[in-house]
C-alpha cells in the first residue's frame, strides 16, 4: 500500500467504528500485531481459495451480526424514547361551577358531549358544563380510556355495558347508567377495537 500500511490505516481511523479487517500479507511477523489491532483474520500468502472463502464467510457473518445488533440497539433507543415521551394524563379534572372549583376523577366521567362552544361532562345523573372547547378537553383525556364515538361525543370505554349494531353501519352503545349513545360510522373502528378484544 502506498504511503500507509494496514496498521497505519487502522490507527488513522481511531475514534471511528473499526471496520471488519482481514490482513493479507506474505510476512508472518505481522500476525501478532494484526490480532492486537483487532483484525478478524490474517491471511498469509500464498493461500488457497478455500482459505479465502473461509475468511470471507467469517467477515460476512460478523458484519451481519453487527447490523443486527445495531438494529436492535436502534429499536431499543426508539422504544425508550417513546416511553419517555408518553404523556401523563390527569387523573382529576377541575370544573368551575357556582363560584367554586369541583375536582372530578377522570375515570368517573362516563361520557362527554359538545355543547355549543363548550363541553358537558356526564357522571351518571350529574353533569357539568366546562367552559373549555370540546377538542381541548379531548386532548387532556387518556386515549386508553376515552374514545371519540361521534363528532360531538366522547365515551369512557369502561362505562360501556353493551353494544349492538344500529342502522346504516352505526352502533348503539348502552352505558352502565342506561344511557344510550350512537357510534357514527366514522368512529366505528374505535369501538370495534374494544369489541374485537372481547372473550
Amino acid at each position: 500500500m502506498p504511503e500507509l500500511d494496514g496498521f497505519e490505516v487502522l490507527q488513522a481511523l481511531e475514534g471511528e467504528p473499526i471496520p471488519v479487517t482481514v490482513f493479507v500479507t506474505a510476512f508472518d511477523r505481522y500476525a501478532v500485531e494484526a490480532f492486537s489491532a483487532r483484525a478478524l483474520d490474517f491471511l498469509l500468502k500464498p493461500f488457497n481459495r478455500a482459505r479465502f472463502a473461509q475468511s470471507l464467510a467469517r467477515a460476512k457473518e460478523l458484519i451481519q451480526n453487527r447490523e443486527e445488533r445495531d438494529r436492535t440497539r436502534a429499536s431499543l433507543i426508539e422504544l425508550i424514547t417513546d416511553v419517555t415521551r408518553q404523556r401523563v394524563y390527569p387523573e382529576r379534572l377541575v370544573v368551575k361551577t357556582g363560584g367554586k372549583h369541583i375536582f372530578l376523577k377522570s375515570a368517573d366521567v362516563q361520557w362527554i358531549e359538545a355543547e355549543r362552544d363548550y363541553a358537558r361532562l356526564h357522571l351518571g345523573s350529574t353533569s357539568y358544563l366546562v367552559r373549555e372547547k370540546f377538542h381541548a378537553i379531548e386532548k387532556k383525556l387518556d386515549p386508553r380510556r376515552f374514545s371519540r364515538i361521534h363528532r360531538s361525543t366522547i365515551v369512557n370505554v369502561f362505562s360501556i355495558q353493551e353494544a349492538q349494531p344500529g342502522i346504516a353501519g352505526e352502533y348503539i352503545i348502552r352505558l352502565c347508567d342506561g344511557t344510550d349513545l350512537v357510534v357514527s360510522r366514522k368512529y366505528k373502528s374505535a369501538i370495534q377495537l374494544f369489541l374485537d378484544r372481547a372473550i
